[in-house]
């Protein structure tokens, strides 16, 4: 199928036709999405012939109307944490679909886009829509890895139910997630790093806050032993 559409391809390119026959773009979306990233891929690596990794910052509209792929370019499926870099995704999924369209790898760049400044913010309805938690989940651990060089669950609870953590979450852009879908911020780091040790930390970290909102003293400190 792909050899003739190929063919189809060169064709357009050299104005023999204008463009590529529907018949390869009626079956479903994920089939249309499969055909229009194959074209591309070939038109990449055939008219263009720069590596992929050159590509990522160079796909852009004039270039997308020079190598006649207009027609195609609205079977592919943009998800919404690349909505500002399309050219970007659709090189990427050109060359690794099922790593890029992966939950994990899209909310990794989403989120790193926004630690970085180049992105302000999350979409309004990000935690409200596709997986919320598993999104949270993703970012939390993300933040982590980034700013702790050493990973302990153990001091990451005593942080998390100390007076801080609220600046913290906000400095990791983070409030709306847990605020949004978790009680407290011990939940959601319950909810990241759920397993044997973690739930003993939990069970201690609750304890704590029932403590505190019983009018333990302030000045005396609590933590996790």
């Amino acid at each position: 199928m792909y050899n003739a559409l190929y063919r189809e391809y060169d064709s357009v390119m050299i104005h023999k036709q204008t463009l590529l026959s529907k018949e390869y773009f009626q079956g479903t979306a994920e089939t249309n999405e499969k055909a229009a990233l194959t074209v591309l891929r070939y038109a990449l690596d055939s008219y263009v012939c720069l590596p992929p990794e050159i590509m990522l910052r160079r796909l852009n509209d004039r270039l997308v109307k020079q190598l006649h792929l207009i027609q195609i370019i609205k079977y592919i499926r943009i998800p919404p944490e690349f909505g500002k870099s399309k050219g970007l995704y659709m090189v990427m999924a050109a060359y690794n679909y099922k790593k890029v369209s992966s939950l994990k790898f899209r909310t990794e760049y989403l989120y790193s886009q926004i630690l970085s400044g180049s992105h302000q913010r999350f979409p309004d309805d990000y935690f409200f829509s596709e997986h919320p938690i598993e999104k949270a989940v993703i970012c939390l651990r993300y933040a982590v890895k980034k700013y702790y060089v050493h990973f302990d669950l153990k001091l990451l609870y005593n942080t998390f139910i100390s007076p801080d953590i609220n600046d913290i979450l906000s400095k990791w852009k983070l409030s709306s997630a847990c605020h949004i879908l978790f009680d407290t911020p011990a939940d959601y780091l319950h909810e990241a790093y759920q397993g044997h040790l973690s739930d003993s930390y939990y069970k201690q970290a609750c304890n704590i806050m029932d403590i505190r909102k019983e009018g333990y003293p302030k000045n005396e400190n609590l933590c996790i032993r």
